[in-house]
């Protein structure tokens, strides 16, 4: 799930963008991870370059560059997009299911006559 926010947000702002604070890794229960990445073209092609760390958790880094992002926020971000996009394909679904009765009912009386 990191691996592929991470790469969406790449493709997304072409710059290097960084995730911390990433606790809930299985097998890694212990430690903090940080991801990093990179988008590199080459000859007119993109590659992402993924550097995936062990962070000493003991020392929190109170000074962050512009492109680190907290792991939880962008999580919590992504929900929010995810469910309003869920509530818009479920407001569409429901207008097309109400568009599509009234014939359906009249064909089907249509039938039985």
């Amino acid at each position: 799930m990191y691996v592929n926010n991470l790469i969406r947000k790449l493709h997304k702002e072409n710059r290097t963008v960084t995730f911390e604070n990433i606790t809930d890794i299985e097998g890694l229960e212990n430690q903090t991870i940080s991801l990093e990445g990179r988008l590199i073209s080459v000859d007119k092609a993109n590659y992402y370059i993924i550097t995936f760390r062990s962070v000493e958790t003991a020392k929190p880094n109170k000074k962050k560059a512009a492109n680190v992002i907290d792991v939880h926020s962008e999580v919590n971000s992504r929900v929010v997009e995810l469910e309003k996009e869920l509530q818009t394909s479920r407001e569409n679904l429901q207008a097309t299911v109400e568009e599509l009765e009234p014939p359906m009912r009249n064909s089907n009386q249509a039938t039985r006559n």
